[in-house]
């Protein structure tokens, strides 16, 4: 089930990550910049699916991004060499 945030939370995304380890974050992100991804947390939720019609319900979707809990990302691990 999600839940909106009451207060405005203005972090990056690792900061939110950290702060909702066991959620999906749904955040509007102030620039498109990949380096410093710092933006304000709407809604947090249980699944990535479950935000997905939320998302999509917002008058304003632009740069809008779901970001995984600390305990949902995964690594693939290792070190991929090509010839």
């Amino acid at each position: 089930m999600y839940r909106k945030i009451e207060e405005e939370l203005k972090i990056s995304t690792n900061e939110a990550s950290e702060m909702f380890p066991d959620s999906y974050i749904l955040m509007r992100l102030e620039s498109d910049d990949t380096l410093n991804r710092v933006g304000t947390a709407l809604y947090i939720g249980d699944t990535h699916r479950e935000l997905l019609p939320v998302r999509k319900a917002l008058e304003d979707r632009t740069l809008c991004t779901i970001v995984e809990g600390l305990n949902h990302r995964r690594s693939l691990g290792g070190v991929i060499v090509g010839e």
